[in-house]
């Protein structure tokens, strides 16, 4: 809804420290928040999206795998991984991102290869090949979250079918399908505020 007041967070945020080193600063992509878990079956190792939203119809997580299907698979070492990110659109339009994961299947791949499709842009490791992650600090997590990455990536791109030129051929879109977010700004660079007003210039939200 536009760009918070950084004078208003900071009357209810501890004294000085929005603009303290100590804190993360990075930009919030406009998409649609979803949880990946890396499950392997007897013969593959499919990619779970889970909405943060609960179902009407049994009071579960909103599942909406079959809406991306260029890249609800992985591979099978990273069985028990479990990432945190955005869903978006390769414009950054949030109604592309957020209408097409809300449709079903065969209305969302017709969607995206009509605007293109979605990328997951990831910022957190919960859990990585079972191992519990939540109780380490933030940076510790990211590095997980970097090592998930680039592992499905690797393997995406290796299973990469050649397009020859058909239309909304998935092939086209696996670099970058996925990116980590990570902090976008050196702390001895620029400062907090100064990246704040970069982002707040380029049109983004803050």
């Amino acid at each position: 809804n536009g760009a918070f007041d950084p004078e208003e967070l900071s009357a209810v945020a501890p004294a000085g420290s929005l603009w303290n080193p100590d804190w993360w600063v990075e930009e919030k992509f406009d998409g649609s928040f979803y949880r990946a878990s890396f499950i392997h079956l007897v013969d593959h190792t499919t990619v779970k999206f889970f909405s943060r939203h609960l179902s009407a119809k049994d009071s579960q997580p909103v599942e909406k795998t079959n809406n991306l299907p260029h890249i609800n698979m992985g591979p099978a070492s990273l069985n028990r991984t479990m990432l945190l990110g955005e869903i978006v659109s390769p414009s950054g339009a949030f109604k592309i991102a957020a209408g097409t994961m809300n449709s079903l299947p065969a209305k969302a791949v017709a969607k995206q290869e009509e605007f293109g499709w979605l990328k997951y842009m990831v910022f957190d490791c919960l859990w990585f090949q079972g191992e519990d992650l939540r109780m380490k600090s933030l940076a510790d997590r990211r590095q997980y979250a970097e090592r998930a990455v680039t592992m499905w990536c690797d393997w995406l791109q290796a299973r990469q079918e050649p397009s020859n030129g058909r239309k909304g051929s998935r092939s086209i879109v696996l670099s970058p399908i996925l990116n980590l977010l990570l902090p976008q700004y050196d702390y001895k660079r620029l400062s907090a505020r100064a990246f704040y007003d970069e982002i707040l210039a380029k049109g983004g939200e803050g």
